[in-house]
């Protein structure tokens, strides 16, 4: 029953977090030939997308974090267990992706995922703690 109680409490802060997580997952695991091949500038489109979607990911985690009142340590070091948790998750995706043969896996996906990841947590410091 306890932990009924904490996996609702939690799930309903982190409702939008999970949603944004599905979206990734359908998104990073399509066949490489339905994807964008890139941009010609010095950073590729990929590697832009991965921060992007990795920064509102970040930005989502933390707010649930923050709002959530079940878990204390989850509230008192939010930023540790969004940082955490994107590299769990990009890592996770890197390893489906190597799995494909469409697709491959890449540690410069995983570095602008956690640029992203940062640059969410700085979006909530700026707009949540000022």
């Amino acid at each position: 029953m306890i932990f009924f109680y904490l996996s609702v409490m939690i799930l309903r802060y982190q409702l939008f977090t999970i949603i944004w997580v599905i979206i990734i997952l359908f998104l990073t695991l399509l066949p490489a030939s339905s994807l964008p091949s890139g941009i010609n500038w010095y950073i590729p489109f990929d590697k832009l997308a991965h921060a992007g979607v990795f920064g509102i990911l970040a930005l989502l985690l933390t707010i649930g974090s923050c709002k959530q009142y079940s878990v204390e340590h989850m509230k008192r070091f939010p930023y540790h267990w969004t940082i955490s948790l994107c590299f769990v998750f990009g890592l996770l995706i890197e390893v489906l992706q190597g799995s494909f043969t469409s697709r491959h896996f890449e540690w410069m996906d995983l570095v602008a995922d956690m640029i992203g990841a940062f640059i969410g947590l700085i979006v909530f410091f700026f707009v949540y703690k000022w």
